[in-house]
């Protein structure tokens, strides 16, 4: 079957409503949501999804007000850009020292603040 492909401004309309009517529903504001790489090419009407494609969609979003990163594990998060405004902007100055310095140090310090939890899932 040959689909009609959705253009990346069409897309990018259709992941802004998604969160509006499902706010409407849950009654309360949806400023952000993920969505699955599967569910974004079927809402666009793809059977792939090229990189170009994702990158115009991202385009349109952010002059609707709205960004769209990926994360690590293929999904797709979308935020209203607005709430953004209530986020801290930090400066440089906190770790500007640590600029010449080697990975595994840098490492280290992260752990420092992370704790050190490196225990992994038992296999079955």
């Amino acid at each position: 079957m040959v689909y009609q492909r959705l253009k990346a401004l069409s897309v990018a309309i259709l992941i802004i409503l998604n969160a509006f009517i499902y706010g409407s529903e849950k009654q309360k504001v949806v400023t952000r949501y993920k969505m699955t790489r599967k569910s974004f090419m079927f809402l666009a009407r793809r059977k792939a999804l090229h990189a170009t494609f994702v990158a115009e969609v991202a385009q349109e979003l952010q002059e609707l007000g709205w960004q769209l990163v990926e994360d690590g594990s293929g999904n797709f998060c979308f935020f209203d850009i607005e709430m953004t405004a209530n986020w801290a902007r930090l400066s440089t100055k906190r770790v500007k020292e640590f600029r010449g310095t080697d990975d595994d140090i840098l490492i280290e310090e992260l752990k420092a603040h992370l704790g050190n939890d490196d225990t992994q899932e038992d296999e079955e």
